[in-house]
């Protein structure tokens, strides 16, 4: 291996080295995901749970906290209770423009005093891509030429370049040209390399790098020690226009290396440890890239805060459904941990619905019914949960709503459902009877009869009747003029039906037992033995009673003379009734 290959690999092993931490040493554990009820009077659940559960493995609180390269200054205060910081710097690599260029920033490293809250100011070097110089401190190229890579210090108040207390150089630029290597000077931890043009700087120098207590000192512009082009207190040297060809910058440091012209590199910055600080180190042209500043320190016993990132404390009324719960977990030593679970709140309560109380009504056939809407339908989580009924027995059926629908003559059960959202469901039921009415009839033993003659009325249909008017339980009756009569029946359920009854009277006023000729009517001869002629003067129907009021002979009869024929009947006096369009002619007739 050469030597340009070994200073990488050295490099990069210092690198990987410094930037490796620790395992974490505080690990925390969250309860298990569970799940609850929801209260009955509410949509939430008290919720309660048991603290994560922290493990600290940590036997000393070390923090390390690097400072990357941002191109701008950063500041980091020093913590409470802290009075010493470990600080280590890298200088910025110097402009390259060729891959085995090895114009690498320096390294330092050491222990300071400190106090608490005191402010440091952080500036990390960075290395150039361009002719202009990197941040901190780089000096500038010229034409295809590239700047010096930038020092990295760390500064206290009032953070001047005399108020450094730790300063790592940065390399000078580099490239390459017609096929031979632009080297730049290293940065220093302590002093700067320099620059030169293949093969070295003794036959074709560049610029002078920097030592502790002076700048690179001068450079290459058409002449050697061109002392226009040498570095300063913190800052690399400028390269010339005129030089001709290629220039590169000096690279800052504690003193800045020289610039040069004429394709040759230019010169490496110093590096600088304040005096006081103890457990030292100082390595030169060991950083690729930009620079950085890592600050480690140890603060006392690791000690750690727990906070709840998201969810609900412990106590507290957990909606319904799930929520997430992250506890988060940060030590003193700057190490975090985190671990989450879940709270699953159910809805386990079933909604309430009260039916109205069961119904009874009388009717001749199904009958629609309403009112028999549920009374009241409440849930914990909702107001209104959906509502279905179903219907059994002489009626059947299911659907949403209210149950008022058409019922059949009999005894229906009536279910209704509540079911919430969360499938849920309470029920309650009553009966709903439609009862029948009775079928009276009534009917008179004869429908016309004489005043003062006795009819009898009967009715059926019911085991509990009732007349009106109020007439004998034998249902014998004597009125002297036509009357309705209007029978009540009551059924062993409760239902009632009724029926009339028209009783035609008649005064019966001028009937003889002879031949009589009334206006419209003959009946000879009379008396008879139950033969006789009826002789009308215009259609009429005939109606023919004996005196318990009984019907004997009933027909509609033409206009003429017809004969009847009675002779089965009884021996005796009957009542003989004709009836016109538009009158009622009544006589006697006795058959002997």
């Amino acid at each position: 291996m050469n030597f340009k290959l070994t200073k990488l690999f050295i490099a990069i092993l210092c690198s990987v080295f410094i930037e490796s931490h620790a395992q974490s040493c505080i690990t925390v554990t969250c309860p298990s995901s569970f799940t609850a009820a929801a209260t009955s009077s509410s949509c939430t659940a008290l919720v309660s749970y048991s603290n994560p559960v922290v493990v600290n493995s940590c036997t000393t609180s070390v923090v390390s906290q690097t400072f990357n390269f941002t191109g701008s200054t950063q500041t980091f205060v020093v913590p409470s209770g802290v009075s010493s910081l470990t600080i280590e710097t890298w200088g910025a690599q110097g402009g390259a423009n060729w891959v085995s260029n090895t114009n690498f920033g320096g390294y330092n490293k050491g222990t300071f005093t400190v106090t608490p809250s005191q402010t440091l100011q952080i500036n990390a070097g960075g290395q150039p891509t361009t002719t202009a110089g990197g941040f901190n401190g780089g000096g500038s190229g010229d034409a295809a030429g590239k700047g010096g890579g930038g020092a990295t210090d760390v500064r206290v108040s009032p953070y001047g370049l005399n108020d450094r207390i730790i300063v790592s150089g940065g390399g000078g630029g580099a490239g390459f040209w017609t096929a031979m290597h632009v080297a730049g000077g290293v940065g220093g931890g302590t002093n700067g390399g320099d620059g030169y043009r293949a093969p070295d700087y003794a036959t074709n120098p560049g610029g002078l790098g920097a030592t502790t207590t002076t700048p690179g000192l001068h450079g290459t512009c058409g002449s050697f020690s061109v002392i226009t082009m040498a570095g300063s207190f913190g800052l690399g040297g400028n390269s010339g226009s005129s030089c001709g060809c290629e220039g590169y910058g000096g690279g800052g440091g504690w003193f800045g290396g020289a610039a040069s012209g004429n394709c040759r590199g230019g010169g490496g910055g110093s590096g600088y440890v304040l005096p006081s600080a103890t457990a030292t180190s100082f390595s030169n042209g060991v950083t690729v890239g930009h620079g950085k500043v890592i600050i480690t320190y140890s603060a006392g016993a690791v000690t750690f805060t727990s906070s709840l990132a998201s969810g609900l404390a412990s106590g507290s009324q957990f909606p319904l459904g799930l929520t997430a719960q992250t506890f988060t977990i940060l030590a003193s030593n700057s190490q975090t941990a985190a671990c989450s679970f879940s709270v699953n709140v159910l809805d386990v309560t079933s909604p309430t619905i009260v039916c109205p109380s069961s119904a009874a009504v009388c009717s001749s056939s199904a009958i629609a019914l309403s009112n028999l809407a549920p009374i009241n339908v409440a849930d914990n989580c909702s107001s209104l949960p959906g509502v279905t009924y179903s219907l059994s027995g002489a009626t059947s059926g299911s659907n949403t709503g209210s149950a008022n629908t058409n019922y059949n003559l009999g005894v229906t059960n009536v279910l209704y459902r509540a079911t919430d959202a969360a499938g849920n469901s309470g029920t309650c039921s009553f009966i709903v009877t439609v009862n029948a009415n009775p079928t009276i009839s009534a009917v008179s033993s004869s429908s016309v009869i004489c005043s003062g003659n006795s009819v009898t009325l009967s009715a059926t249909g019911s085991p509990s009747l009732s007349w009106n008017p109020s007439i004998p339980l034998t249902g014998v009756v004597s009125p002297t003029t036509t009357q309705t009569y209007t029978v009540i029946g009551t059924a062993v359920n409760g239902c009632t039906a009724q029926a009339t009854v028209l009783q035609t009277v008649n005064s019966c006023v001028g009937l003889t037992d002879n031949l009589q000729e009334i206006e419209h009517i003959n009946l000879f001869p009379n008396p008879n033995n139950g033969e006789f002629t009826i002789k009308l003067n215009n259609k009429a129907s005939v109606i023919i009673f004996n005196m318990l009021g009984e019907i004997v002979y009933n027909a509609k009869l033409s206009e003429g003379s017809t004969k009847i024929n009675l002779s089965n009947l009884a021996k005796g006096t009957y009542i003989v009734n004709a009836h016109f369009d538009d009158k009622l002619e009544v006589f006697k007739t006795i058959i002997e």
